[in-house]
């Protein structure tokens, strides 16, 4: 093979390493791209699932809380109930 031959040879394999190299580099940014795409949605979903735990706990404290309010209602209709029958009780 001359010289001319093996030059012509590697400026081929030259280019055609470039083209793998620049192809990788595509592969990559494109990768790194759904990196970046499956980060952001994971830290929409972390978001969500914070949102949602802290809806559940204030629902959680308003149940509590109204159940609590129900139950003292309740007690307080009660004991007006016994008033009232104990009143009607006494004038008979």
């Amino acid at each position: 093979m001359t010289l001319t031959g093996i030059a012509l040879h590697l400026s081929k394999e030259m280019q055609r390493l470039r083209m793998e190299a620049q192809k990788a580099n595509q592969e990559k940014l494109q990768a790194e791209g759904e990196v970046t795409r499956l980060k952001m949605q994971c830290e929409a979903l972390q978001l969500e699932i914070r949102t949602k735990d802290d809806l559940m706990r204030v629902t959680s404290k308003e149940v509590k809380k109204k159940t609590k309010d129900i139950t003292r209602r309740i007690n307080e209709l009660t004991k007006r109930n016994e008033d009232i029958l104990q009143t009607k009780m006494d004038f008979e």
